[in-house]
């Protein structure tokens, strides 16, 4: 019995050690999941290559493994003993089993890439030798590290997007009158009446009165005559007496009569360069005032007239003595016969009636004098002031009477040859 016993021990303890040496070889074969750089995931680059990174990760991986394990069982032997004999008897034991399968492993590898702001120009090269930034480099400028742009002159930035305004750096701003800002630099401009030098930044006078025709007539009057003097930046024109420079810069002609309307008593007739008077028929220019005088036609062979002549402001008048009358002709005196009439009428009147005595007679107008040349009849407001005072044509405004029994004269017919005189109208007609 003590015998049987001790034997069922040993084979217990046995079966122990075959369980930790199965879990020890488990335990081993777990534990062999390790830093293998045949599972590095290099993506084609060196992994010592220029600005090549690299990040740990952990994959799995089925793995078939063999291993021995020790299992349960039952056995057979043959037992013998003094007092029973030999017998066959069996126990639980342990054997060694040599077995396969697939386990999942977690592997530590490194993976290899471009550094940031770094990569490869394609696929085949190993190492990461171009820099790259996170916005395109403007304006010709080029990446030269990661986010790191080299700009060309006249930009500036962290991606050259701005321009340099070289105009407002007195450094570099070199012109002599004017700096224009373009994109990525300058250049020089000139004021108006100034050219650019060779140089690019001097600026030189323009002489316009000899690269231009500037300062001209705008008429060719053979009178004007135009200079042109040239100054700094621009020129000047000058134009002759009786001239005016006007916007296009050419001399055109002063209207001097239009422009002043008292120069000339009479007419005024502009000239180029100046102007001349002129008077009235019946007055002559005195070349001294340039006034417009009275001509004394009585003076020259008694104005034509038989009798009497009196000269008036521009004209003069025939007059015939008592008994006679005024012929057609304005200057001739003949008898009066009993066909012959003669009416004189007063402005205050307003009106005048004309009358032949025979119904069958008509009127023929021989003479009309319409104004004022003595102070003896129609005495009425200002009738002194002015003795000289004569319509002119004063016949022409009764023409209608002609050919007529009677006729009504308006004293309003006449244009008023001296305002606020009092005139009078004395009408030679005769009864045929």
């Amino acid at each position: 019995m003590l015998l049987g016993n001790l034997s069922r021990s040993i084979f217990t303890l046995l079966g122990l050690v075959a369980v930790l040496n199965a879990f020890t070889i488990k335990r081993q074969a777990s534990s062999s999941s390790h830093l293998n750089s045949i599972y590095d995931k290099t993506n084609g680059l060196n992994r010592t290559g220029s600005n090549v990174c690299k990040y740990q990760e952990t994959v799995t991986k089925l793995v078939n493994t063999t291993y021995l394990s020790t299992r349960w069982t039952t056995v057979y032997y043959k037992t013998c003993d003094f007092w029973t004999g030999c017998k066959k008897v069996s126990r639980l034991g342990t054997k060694q089993v040599v077995s396969h399968r697939l386990e999942t492993k977690y592997i530590d590898r490194d993976v290899y890439y471009c550094c940031n702001g770094w990569k490869r120009p394609d696929n085949t090269h190993k190492s990461c030798d171009i820099p790259t930034c996170a916005f395109a480099c403007k304006n010709g400028g080029k990446c030269v590290a990661p986010d790191k742009c080299q700009c060309v002159n006249g930009y500036y930035g962290s991606y050259c997007q701005f321009d340099n305004n070289e105009c407002q750096d007195p450094s570099k701003n070199d012109c002599s009158q004017v700096c224009i800002n373009i994109q990525g630099g300058f250049k020089c401009g000139c004021n108006s009446g100034y050219t650019l030098d060779s140089d690019g930044k001097t600026c030189l006078d323009i002489n316009e009165c000899s690269t231009k025709k500037a300062c001209g007539c705008q008429a060719r009057d053979g009178v004007c005559q135009a200079t042109c003097t040239n100054t700094m930046g621009s020129y000047k024109c000058a134009c002759p007496k009786g001239y005016f420079l006007n916007s296009a810069e050419l001399c055109e002609d002063r209207n001097e009569c239009f422009l002043d309307q008292t120069l000339c008593d009479h007419k005024c007739l502009n000239t180029p360069g100046g102007y001349k008077c002129q008077c009235f028929k019946g007055y002559n220019l005195n070349n001294v005032t340039n006034k417009c005088q009275d001509t004394n036609e009585c003076s020259i062979q008694n104005g034509g007239c038989s009798d009497q002549c009196v000269n008036l402001n521009g004209t003069y008048v025939c007059l015939c003595p008592k008994g006679k009358y005024l012929a057609d002709d304005g200057k001739t005196c003949k008898d009066i016969d009993l066909k012959s009439k003669s009416e004189t009428f007063c402005q205050s009147g307003a009106l005048g009636m004309l009358t032949c005595d025979n119904v069958n007679d008509k009127i023929k107008i021989t003479s009309v004098f319409y104004g004022r040349l003595t102070d003896k009849i129609c005495k009425y407001g200002d009738y002194t002031s002015n003795l000289n005072c004569n319509a002119l044509n004063a016949k022409d405004n009764l023409k209608e009477c002609n050919g007529m029994s009677s006729c009504l004269v308006m004293m309003d017919m006449w244009t008023d040859p001296c305002p606020g005189v009092e005139k009078y109208a004395k009408i030679n007609y005769r009864c045929e």
